[in-house]
């Protein structure tokens, strides 16, 4: 490997699915980085150029210790982690061989925890959603601290309008992000310092409400790139609108809640 590459960063993209992940790749891959992809569908192999392609089932916990140790035994440690493995095609509950690594079980709206309801589902949601957002969270401040200090560090967690709004009909899917909302909270706290950035992305509406199936993989490749290369901490909890960026709804969703209006 030569020096020019050694020190060219990497982004680690787990769940590279075909709208996000694929964007985010490819904005990555133009401004300078090498760019992982970790998604079930791929297989394990030899970098083509600057990507390297890695399997791995988000529903496992070896998952994410098995991607990072590829990486880095490949390229080095990422400075730029992004999990996006929470996304899923609707409406019905997704399958064992699905290519993003989603998991969001869908159950009855009126009767979330009546027919259909398991612990074991849930734990597998959970997993994919939380638990192996937490270790790749871990894992990505490993190798941050390994960096030099002049790398730009960040760690994604791509997320929706679930933290802050009831679905009963996906209640496993809505524990997971505001687990995963939380961590990132209290990473961007405890990190600050040390110059690692955490965000968790949800995209908007102008008008607030969710996007939904509506979300812009390019969108949100921007937003990276863009809070990568911004010097400053900005809002953990990024919520963003297509074209426009940042935008506080924290007013608009207190609203909304006491008015029982959940879109």
């Amino acid at each position: 490997m030569s020096t020019s590459q050694s020190i060219r960063p990497i982004v680690l993209i787990l769940g590279a699915g075909p709208n996000i992940g694929s964007s985010i790749a490819k904005l990555f891959l133009s401004n300078g980085y090498r760019v992982a992809l970790v998604a079930r569908s791929l297989k394990t192999g030899t970098p083509a150029g600057d990507t390297l392609e890695v399997q791995g089932d988000l529903s496992k916990l070896s998952c994410i210790p098995e991607s990072f140790r590829v990486v880095r035994e490949v390229w080095g440690h990422p400075s730029v982690v992004v999990y996006n493995g929470m996304f899923t095609r609707p409406p019905v509950l997704i399958s064992a061989d699905d290519p993003v690594g989603a998991s969001r079980t869908h159950l009855s709206p009126d009767d979330p925890l009546g027919d259909g309801f398991s612990l074991e589902t849930f734990q597998r949601d959970m997993t994919v959603n939380a638990t192996n957002a937490l270790g790749a969270a871990q894992h990505a401040v490993e190798g941050f601290k390994a960096l030099p200090a002049t790398a730009a560090k960040a760690f994604f967690y791509t997320g929706n309008k679930l933290n802050v709004m009831p679905s009963p009909g996906v209640l496993f899917f809505g524990m997971g992000k505001i687990a995963a909302a939380h961590m990132i909270w209290e990473c961007s706290v405890a990190y600050r310092d040390r110059g690692f950035k955490f965000y968790y992305t949800d995209e908007r509406f102008p008008d607030g409400r969710a996007t939904r199936g509506a979300m812009s993989g390019e969108a949100r490749a921007k937003l990276y790139l863009d809070l990568v290369q911004n010097p400053e901490h900005l809002a953990w909890h990024h919520t963003f609108v297509k074209d426009v960026g940042y935008v506080d709804f924290r007013e608009i969703d207190r609203k909304a809640d006491m008015e029982g209006r959940y879109e």
